[in-house]
């Protein structure tokens, strides 16, 4: 070794390598000129030659196993930026398979730790610093105790599930990959130090020494999230010993479990079943204070039995996937119900945002809603607001910080917050869960839920009793909001009250008079005194011989339509292909096409009535008039809203008496004054929900319809009735009402309806109530005149004064008019008869209509002449389709017709 490096026997120590770093550069100048021999490179392993510890040449990277060891480092940060990615995304729509039962947030922080550490890890890759080591041994540590919580404690390694667990661990794995890393390069750094510099460099760079600083202030940070995060856990860890009352009930295909909670009796001391209340809370879970109220409620006696179900990510509720509409989570709310055996009948009670939900709800329940009252509710018109992009922002930014426990650690050590507090209570809007149930709700609030809304006001039953209670404080504070709640009042037609509470703030039962006013509107809905005196008196409530009432005040078309399939006549062929599709219980699409009033909806609707019964009707059958909304808007609320949701079990031993297959029945009626575009998005659906619904289209003309939706259902042609059922049906239901018929009154009845059963009956009730056999009674319903005299029996006169139609007699003498006698008397005759007609008002369609009968019947008049007649019929027709005069094209009418009936042209 002297041969190499040299020597000098006055030294030892440090300075021989100075000596011999002198020495190096006296034989380099002692060395011949360079020639082409000479290399380009020292030979550094046969060089006795030391580097300058400043030459870029002395770096750790010339170790393949640093290098290796930075290429690993690179790969494992393109897999956390990957992972982390992903968990970003699913906090806005999830993936397949990421789905978490806690907020999500957890593992989005753990996968941020590990994809920082890894890029600190490599911008300071080169300088090793023995308090990166440290801290890194601290975040392992810190780490491996937070992996040990999460899945040591059963509800947080349920919340947090494989997504979680991976997270916390790939954090783990970092931090120790970040350890052995920097212990690795400082290593290799010595290594080379001394290899190439003849010692190994204990001196920094004021570049080195921040870059130091940097990373172990950074390190240090990172040490202190975790130990929060850590921190935060443990009380989740706490937290989760609070036992949930009620049930949790999986829903949604088992994805998650909502929270159920019911308290009260189902019945009264007379067995009779009373509504039950269901609670939606507002802003926050319905815990935190109307669960109180609803105890007292039941203790006052204002009712006796509410229920409630927490949303998801509401108290002891599980967070949903993303998105989640307003009608998602409701149809999660419905299934809980049905799971947990609750079938209503319900009186929906809700405060604020709750009350969209609770008007989701009601619409999709129909009937089995007995009242709606809305505290302080949220108009839709707000969903705006609610789905605003900067609320939504900030609530992100709450959830990504929710972890360290920021606000909840100082609540728990400082200002006495309980695990109630935390889970429902005051503090419960700091948590993850909650931060992300209202994250999903800003997200689709202005569209989704918006369009769920809609459909729901669409839908609603109109007869529900409605119950509105207003904030004082609100609505002085701003128009808008009193606007608004104005508008709700029109929510349905049955508006019992409108409350508004002077000095109470948003949340109403906060105040003595909020909660007063709340359950005394509450206490309307049930009626409890009047059941107790009933019972008392050993009555019922229900009046005996209220469906006698209502029977009365019903029109003669519903009062009489078909209540079963045996009852629709001149319709065999149908009527028996219908048994036999009963039998089986499963229809499919169909199509009922023919003229008016020949019974299309009357067969359906009572084959519906024969599969649900008289209770599960509107939960399982929808009836339309596609001539109100003839665009694509009713297929994409209405008739989509219905067809997607949730079939509703029947009560316990109903379907002994009924079949309720398990399928939906949307009726749409007079569906060929739909447009094609509302045909082609009414197939779509067909084919997208034809598992739980089923379509009947009705339509006059089947040539409307679109081949592709024709094609998809069972065709039955509705032929026209026959003059003896006409004449049978009508007869009979004149004997039932006690309505005397002169001579020839059923044929007018018939001729005027122009073979519409529908029209004829209407015809008769009108004529009866025009000739008295029919009057009004003090409840307004129909009372019969049982003294039958002739005055009172209806007439071949009334029946044609009702339909509106030219007397026959007019009709007579226009044909007498028009038959042939001298040119200058025929038009006298005809003129002085028109006349007359168009003076008494009477409109040249109507003329035309009645004449062309009157002239196609009369068998005196030979079939060429007909045949030319109809011709003239034809052209006149068209001239007043054109605008032409009326009275003119009558009398132009009228004397062609006497020309071809005289033998002229």
């Amino acid at each position: 070794m002297k041969g190499i490096w040299g020597s000098r026997e006055e030294h030892n120590g440090d300075s021989s390598d100075y000596a011999s770093a002198r020495n190096s550069s006296d034989d380099q100048r002692d060395a011949p000129p360079p020639n082409e021999h000479t290399r380009l490179l020292p030979n550094r392993v046969e060089s006795a030659t030391y580097l300058s510890p400043d030459d870029p040449a002395v770096s750790p990277y010339n170790l393949w196993s640093i290098r290796i060891t930075r290429y690993l480092t690179i790969f494992l940060t393109l897999i956390a930026f990957a992972w982390w990615a992903v968990l970003l995304v699913s906090t806005f729509v999830t993936p397949p398979g990421f789905y978490t039962r806690g907020s999500g947030f957890f593992p989005f922080s753990y996968a941020s730790l590990a994809l920082a550490n890894l890029l600190f890890t490599l911008i300071f890759f080169a300088v090793p610093s023995k308090a990166v080591r440290i801290a890194s041994i601290v975040m392992s540590v810190l780490l491996l105790i937070n992996a040990i919580i999460l899945i040591s404690v059963q509800q947080t390694r349920y919340e947090e599930g494989w997504v979680g667990i991976a997270s916390v661990l790939w954090a783990f794995v970092t931090a120790i990959w970040t350890l052995s890393t920097d212990r690795l390069v400082e290593w290799g750094k010595y290594e080379e130090e001394e290899r190439l510099t003849g010692r190994a460099e204990t001196r920094r760079t004021v570049g080195e020494w921040l870059a130091v600083l940097v990373s172990t202030i950074f390190m240090v940070i990172l040490a202190i999230v975790i130990f929060l995060m850590g921190c935060t856990l443990f009380l989740r860890a706490l937290d989760a010993g609070l036992a949930a009352p009620g049930k949790r009930i999986w829903v949604d295909g088992n994805k998650y479990k909502l929270h159920v909670y019911c308290h009260g009796n189902h019945t009264d001391s007379t067995g009779a079943k009373l509504p039950t209340v269901l609670l939606e809370g507002g802003e926050g879970p319905v815990e935190d204070g109307l669960w109180e109220f609803a105890d007292n409620a039941i203790k006052n006696g204002s009712i006796s039995r509410y229920c409630f179900v927490d949303r998801p990510g509401f108290a002891w509720s599980d967070t949903a996937p993303s998105p989640l509409s307003a009608g998602m989570a409701v149809e999660a709310v419905d299934e809980a119900l049905t799971r947990a055996g609750e079938e209503g009948p319900w009186v929906f009670m809700s405060a604020g945002v709750g009350s969209i939900y609770s008007r989701i709800l009601s619409a999709r329940h129909g009937d089995n809603v007995k009242g709606l009252l809305l505290i302080d509710p949220l108009h839709e018109g707000y969903l705006n607001d609610v789905g605003a992009s900067g609320r939504g922002f900030l609530l992100w930014l709450r959830g990504i910080i929710s972890p360290l426990g920021i606000d909840r650690l100082p609540g728990a050590l400082f200002r006495g917050r309980t695990k109630e507090d935390r889970v429902w209570g005051r503090a419960s809007y700091q948590t993850g869960k909650n931060i992300f149930a209202k994250l999903q709700e800003n997200l689709v609030a202005d569209t989704l839920s918006k369009r769920d809304v809609a459909s729901s006001r669409a839908i609603q039953a109109q007869d529900v009793p409605l119950t509105l209670v207003s904030s004082g404080v609100q609505i002085r504070q701003s128009d808008k909001w009193e606007k608004k709640q104005r508008e709700l009042k029109n929510l349905t037609r049955n508006l019992q009250h409108w409350d508004i509470v002077n000095n109470a703030p948003h949340q109403v039962w906060n105040t003595y008079e909020g909660r007063k006013i709340i359950e005394k509107r509450l206490r309307h809905f049930f009626d409890l005194k009047a059941r107790k005196a009933a019972a008392a008196n050993g009555t019922s409530t229900s009046k005996a011989n209220e469906p006698k009432l209502t029977a009365r005040k019903q029109p003669w078309v519903e009062k009489y339509r078909p209540k079963t399939l045996s009852d629709v006549t001149a319709q065999d062929h149908t009527v028996n292909v219908l048994q036999r599709t009963l039998q089986a219980s499963n229809l499919p699409h169909m199509l009922f096409y023919g003229p008016p009033g020949t019974g299309k909806t009357s067969t359906i609707l009572a084959l519906a009535k024969e599969l649900y019964g008289p209770e599960m009707m509107k939960a399982r059958v929808l009836e339309l008039n596609a001539s109100d909304e003839r665009g694509i808007s009713i297929v994409r609320e209405k008739v989509k809203d219905f067809a997607r949701m949730q079939l509703t079990n029947p009560p316990p031993g109903y379907r002994d008496r009924y079949p309720c297959p398990p399928f939906k029945i949307i009726i749409l009626d007079e569906a060929d004054s739909m447009t094609q575009d509302a045909q082609s998005a009414l197939r779509r659906t067909m084919e997208t929900y034809s598992k739980i619904t089923r379509f009947c289209l009705i339509c006059n003309y089947v040539t409307r319809i679109i081949d592709p939706l024709a094609s998809r259902c069972s065709k039955f042609r509705f032929k026209s009735l026959d003059q003896g059922n006409t004449r049978k049906r009508l007869e009979e239901i004149a004997e039932k009402e006690g309505v005397s018929l002169e001579g020839g009154a059923v044929d007018a009845l018939i001729r005027c309806s122009e073979g519409d059963l529908r029209k004829a009956i209407t015809f008769l009730q009108s004529a009866a109530r025009l000739v008295g056999a029919v009057e009004k009674d003090e409840d307004d319903g129909d009372k019969m005149d049982v003294d039958n005299d002739s005055s009172k029996a209806v007439s071949v006169k009334v029946v044609e004064d009702i339909a509106g139609v030219i007397p026959g007699s007019t009709i007579e003498r226009l044909q007498k008019a028009m038959q042939p006698r001298s040119a200058g008397a025929t038009y006298q005759a005809v003129a002085k008869v028109v006349e007359e007609m168009v003076a008494d008002g009477w409109s040249a369609s109507q003329v035309i209509t009645q004449l062309y009968q009157a002239v196609i019947n009369d068998e005196l008049i030979p079939d060429l002449a007909k045949n030319k007649i109809t011709l003239v019929f034809s052209e006149v027709d068209k001239r007043l389709v054109d605008g032409a005069d009326e009275h003119l094209s009558i009398l132009d009418l009228a004397l062609r017709i006497s020309n071809i009936l005289g033998g002229k042209r």
